[in-house]
C-alpha cells in the first residue's frame, strides 16, 4: 500500500522501471528527505485512523 501511494506521489506509478526510479529517487538526498517526510506522514495518518476507528 505504501509503496503504491510513493509511486503515485513522487509521478512514476506505472512507468518503465517504477521501482529503479524510487531506488534513484532515494539516492539522491533531497529526495530522501521527502520521501522520508511522506513516509512518516503516512504512519501518523494511519495510526491516527486506526484510533478513530477503535474509538467508533
Amino acid at each position: 500500500m505504501l509503496y503504491e501511494e510513493l509511486t503515485r506521489y513522487f509521478g512514476i506509478a506505472g512507468s518503465y522501471r517504477e521501482c529503479e526510479k524510487l531506488e534513484d529517487a532515494w539516492n539522491t538526498p533531497e529526495h530522501r528527505k521527502a520521501i522520508k517526510d511522506y513516509i512518516f506522514a503516512w504512519l501518523e495518518f494511519r495510526r491516527k485512523r486506526r484510533e478513530m476507528i477503535a474509538y467508533a
